[in-house]
């Protein structure tokens, strides 16, 4: 892929993500650092928390089958994503470490039962902060888990 493609189809991406690629990178970035933990739905957030390695995400997760095979790609992009965290970490200490694969695991369950719900809860009707308790205690609950978890195998 050349250079102007790539940037083309990655503007694309942020557009769908309701980014503005001409308004600089300052704001975007402090969309996806900060106004990222508001968005109305764990799925949401997930969406547009980090649009760098998002566009790539996105491009594995249409691979994987995208919307018509939804649970299996949700699934396995977060899979992935826990795992080379975990592969990151092994290297780091020399130790096995399970806690980001789990982590993730239960993370794209959240966000998949989320998106599912999203017509019964409504949460784009919520106040921002009560967006951003939901989807910080959907992420602390999973971490929670998974600490747990890593423990429990190797300690």
């Amino acid at each position: 892929m050349s250079l102007e493609k790539y940037i083309k189809d990655y503007n694309k991406y942020l557009i769908l993500r309701k980014y503005d690629p001409s308004s600089g990178k300052l704001r975007i970035l402090k969309r996806a650092l900060l106004d990222s933990w508001g968005e109305p739905g764990f799925h949401r957030f997930w969406q547009v928390w980090n649009p760098g390695i998002g566009y790539f995400l996105y491009r594995l997760y249409r691979l994987f089958g995208g919307n018509r095979n939804r649970l299996i790609s949700t699934i396995l992009v977060f899979v992935l994503c826990g795992l080379l965290h975990d592969a990151i970490v092994m290297l780091i200490f020399q130790k096995p470490f399970v806690a980001f694969t789990v982590a993730f695991i239960l993370f794209g369950v959240l966000a998949l039962i989320n998106r599912a719900i999203e017509p019964i809860i409504d949460q784009k009707r919520w106040p921002r902060l009560l967006n951003t308790i939901s989807n910080v205690s959907c992420l602390a609950i999973s971490i929670h888990f998974a600490v747990q978890i890593q423990m429990k195998i190797f300690l």
